[in-house]
């Protein structure tokens, strides 16, 4: 399951992994968010990759992992 592979060990991360989403398709966007967090990741979206480097810039230590769009 999904689960067990984003999921810290117990104890690792009180609240569940903190995902940033990078996505352009909305819907896409929607979904990935929808399924990570029941999943119970905490989960933050951005629409691009501008916004993401200002995110992360501000910010580094927040996100565990990075779901990214590199398609062209």
């Amino acid at each position: 399951s999904l689960t067990s592979i984003v999921r810290p060990k117990k104890g690792d991360l009180a609240n569940g992994p903190r995902v940033l989403i990078v996505e352009d398709d909305p819907d896409v966007r929607a979904s990935l968010c929808l399924i990570l967090e029941m999943e119970g990741c905490q989960v933050e979206t951005v629409s691009d990759g501008h916004e993401a480097v200002e995110l992360l810039e501000s910010d580094p230590p927040k996100f565990d992992l990075a779901c990214i769009d590199i398609a062209a």
